[in-house]
């Protein structure tokens, strides 16, 4: 698609149309730009919300905990074993469908202490700022803070929020994605995502703001 809004700028500055000839190199820049983002987003769309997400909302709260059977499985892992021709999933492929409590609990050892609380959940749109090094314990820690899609800016008197993703994902995370999703906070200030939705450009759409 990019490659098709390229050839369309080079016909319309070499036919000489001025509003594109004098501002083709900025518009080449925006479509350089369209093509890293929308490749990244497809790739986010496939893998998100990540392992330690996903173990987060198995453990203490969320979409995975509230499927959870006392067999130590997901629901939708044990429906697909009886299940030998196939048929819809109840969750998809990316929700760590195979997580059992144990290893959820390996992926957080260390970090979110086993009793952890959930003292707030809400769906929001998640506005990326800063993605960190890989750490000690395979996570990068992502600066974001809860997006106002109404005036298009962060929401006033919240502060940053950080969250962790895997290297595969914290790959394509770019600077001024929009995340909607369910949002979670620990009584110990760990925050977790599950339940994405859409994951918005940083260029984001003029109608983006009249969703409402």
């Amino acid at each position: 698609m990019t490659s098709v809004v390229q050839r369309w700028l080079n016909a319309m500055a070499s036919a000489d149309i001025y509003e594109v000839k004098d501002h083709l190199e900025d518009l080449t820049k925006f479509v350089d730009c369209a093509r890293e983002e929308l490749l990244a987003s497809r790739a986010l769309a496939n893998e998100l919300p990540g392992m330690f997400n996903s173990a987060c909302s198995l453990l203490y709260a969320g979409a995975l905990r509230s499927l959870y059977v006392d067999k130590g499985l997901p629901k939708w892992v044990l429906a697909d074993r009886r299940n030998s021709e196939g048929g819809e999933r109840l969750m998809p492929d990316h929700m760590a469908q195979d997580l059992s409590i144990e290893q959820a609990r390996q992926l957080v050892s260390g970090i979110v202490a086993d009793d952890a609380q959930c003292t707030r959940s809400r769906p929001v749109d998640i506005l990326v700022q800063s993605v960190g090094v890989c750490g000690d314990d395979g996570l990068h820690m992502v600066s974001a803070c809860v997006f106002d899609r109404r005036n298009m800016a962060a929401v006033e008197g919240e502060d940053s929020i950080v969250l962790r993703f895997e290297t595969d994902l914290a790959s394509n995370l770019i600077p001024g994605q929009v995340i909607e999703a369910t949002l979670y906070t620990l009584g110990d200030g760990c925050n977790y995502i599950d339940a994405v939705t859409m994951i918005w450009p940083s260029y984001s759409p003029l109608d983006y703001v009249n969703l409402y």
